[in-house]
This record gives C-alpha cells, structure tokens and sequence, in this order.
C-alpha cells in the first residue's frame, strides 16, 4: 500500500515531530510512505532524508506584495504528483491547508485515491473558507481522523462535520532517545533545586503569561525554586519582559530555547505547568508524565482527557474562575510532596504508547483500503 502524507511545513512543532515519526514507523510496516509539504519546508525533512523516504516541496502559498495567498496551482501540481510519481493509494492529510490543498489534488487525480485528513486541534477562530470546504470535502473524504475524543466532540459541535465519517485514533507518546549528559551544568542544578517547567511553543495559546505569573507568585513563598521555558517562538522578547518587570531574574527564571533532550530534562522535573488556553491532545505534558514529573494543567477538554478527569494530574481552571493563587497553591502543593515517578510512567506506558497508535492508524488503513 502507498501512502502519501501532505502537510504545511517540516518545522519543528508538534504535528511535524509526529510525522517525522510515523513515516518511518509505517515504512518499518511494510507501508511505502512519501511526504509532501506545501507552506515551506524545515529542519525536520533531514530524519526523512536518513530514513530513505521521499518528499517533495509544492510551493501552496503565493504572494502579492507583502501578501499570502493560496497558489491554487498547487492542486494541479500535488495531484500529478500523485498520479505519476508516487502512484498513491490513500492520501493522508494535515493541518489546515494541507487538508484543503491534499484534499482537493486527490479529488482532481486521475487514480482518485482514498483521502484521510486528520484534525489535530481545537480551533479557535478557524476561518470561514475552511469550514465551508471542510464540510464540502467531508462526502468525498474516506475518513476524518481525530487526535483525540475532544478533537473528535468539537470539531462535530463545531464544524457540524458527519459523526460517521469522524474516528478516534489517539495519539501516543512520540519515541524520543535519552540525551543524558551528566555534566551538563542544568543538570547539576536541577539535582540540588526544584525545578517547575514549561515546554511549547512560545504563543499565546500555550499560556506562557500564565506561567510567569504562576511562577512570581510560587517565587515569594519558595525563593530556591528553578523555572524553566524551553522552546522558542514569536512571544519570546515580550515574555523575557514580563518576567523582568513580574521582578524575576535569570537565576529564577530560564529561558532555554530549543532542547533536544527533553525526556532527560523530564526526569529531573518536580512539576510541569502547563496553562494552556486550548490544546487537541497535549504532547508536552504526556512527555512530562513519562519522565515522572506532577503536571499541573489548566482545566480544559484536552487535559480532562488526557489525565482521565485529573486522575494523573492536577487541573486548574484558567482565570479569571481559576485565580493565580490558585495555580501557585497548586504547584506549591505539588512541589510538597514526593512524585510517584513509576504510576505516572506505568500510566503513559499503558494507555500512549507509540507503537499502538501505529497500530491502530495501520488498521484504519487496511480497513479503507478494502472498501
């Protein structure tokens, strides 16, 4: 079976680490797998490269001056490329334009190829064009694979998409190698203080504000705790100044940029705050968990979800019904006690391992290719 996957670009994000996983993985199955990205490219396509598997870059947004707008040429382009070079039999599609752009290039194929799109998230302000093509495309579309059960319930609630064409196939934890490397100096300093982390990318959605506010408060009552945010993205000077205006210098708060090791970052961690705004599934704090680190999240489907109702995690509701006191008892509350390490890790083994989530997407494969 062939399988060509299509997305918006090969940087380094949640959707793309995935992918930069699953092909490889498929390929290991047996699948032959290809990839194609249309908004740009990344660092990411080098693991492709060392995998031996193929992509391609069709260039999907144009521009009019200082402008972007959709090079609907692309179609045609993805399309033949469908049909003559890589001769799919499902095309599997993500994010937002490419599930609009693989959609629609499979549809004008010649060999019409069954076509899968996957919802990863919960849209805030999805615009209109795309829920108006997302519903049209739904008849044509074998199947709409959602992250999780709460991407599944929102995007039926809000985008009115058919519930029999909507399936589940929950994620599972991305393989990450342990990059232990004892003389890193954050390292020693984790071992002899508390250490409160956030992991994401520096946007609103993922509540960085929230973080530091947390974080200043938790600081008046534990002076000798350590935060650190690890990631990088376009919030990053505005949130350097509130912590120094919040009074929070560099040997309280750390800003770390791009880690590559964070399951030995994981390890080390007392307490992982995440006061996300809105989340589809919640790859960071499920990669907190397997290190053995409390999580304490904000109080929304996602999270709900993902710690079975707050089984294996503290939630908090976001202000202003959740006030910062509150989230600062919390974490104070968390860095009292001792983490169960194991439970936690036992946990996330259980119910997200990778290796089942490939399974489970393998299945739904074989099941839309017989039909």
């Amino acid at each position: 079976m062939r399988i060509l996957h299509v997305t918006n670009d090969f940087e380094v994000g949640g959707v793309q680490v995935y992918l930069s996983h699953l092909l490889p993985a498929l390929q290991s199955r047996g699948y032959d797998v290809a990839l194609v990205v249309l908004t740009g490219r990344g660092p990411l396509l080098a693991k492709l490269d060392e995998a031996g598997i193929a992509w391609r870059y069709i260039a999907a947004l144009g521009r009019w001056g200082s402008l972007k707008w959709p090079r609907w040429l692309a179609i045609t382009e993805l399309s033949r490329f469908i049909d003559d070079v890589f001769c799919a039999d499902i095309v599997h599609t993500h994010l937002l334009i490419g599930n609009t752009v693989g959609r629609l290039a499979a549809m004008r194929s010649r060999s019409h190829p069954k076509a899968v799109a996957t919802e990863h998230s919960t849209y805030d302000r999805k615009p209109g064009w795309a829920q108006w093509l997302d519903r049209r495309l739904a008849r044509p579309t074998e199947a709409i694979m959602a992250v999780s059960d709460t991407v599944r319930d929102f995007t039926i609630r809000q985008e009115s998409l058919p519930r029999n064409k909507m399936v589940t196939v929950r994620l599972g934890l991305v393989p990450s190698a342990s990059m232990d490397a004892e003389d890193d100096p954050l390292y020693t300093e984790m071992a002899q203080r508390p250490t409160v982390g956030i992991v994401g990318r520096l946007v609103a959605d993922k509540g960085h504000d929230l973080f530091l506010y947390t974080m200043a408060a938790v600081l008046q009552t534990r002076p000798d705790v350590l935060a650190l945010i690890i990631g990088d993205g376009p919030l990053h000077d505005d949130l350097e100044a509130l912590s120094r205006r919040l009074g929070m210098g560099p040997d309280q708060v750390r800003f770390l940029g791009i880690r590559h090791d964070i399951p030995s970052l994981a390890k080390r961690l007392r307490v992982f705050l995440l006061p996300s705004r809105r989340e589809g599934f919640g790859m960071a704090p499920l990669e907190a968990m397997a290190g053995g680190a409390q999580v304490v999240l904000s109080r929304i489907p996602a999270f709900e979800e993902l710690t079975w109702h707050g089984q294996y995690g503290t939630l908090v509701a976001l202000p202003p019904e959740g006030p910062i006191s509150e989230w600062a008892e919390a974490v104070l509350t968390a860095l009292s006690t001792e983490p169960d390490r194991g439970r936690l890790r036992r946990f996330v083994a259980q119910h997200y391992a990778f290796d089942d989530h490939v399974d489970r997407l393998a299945g739904l494969y074989e099941e839309i290719f017989r039909r």
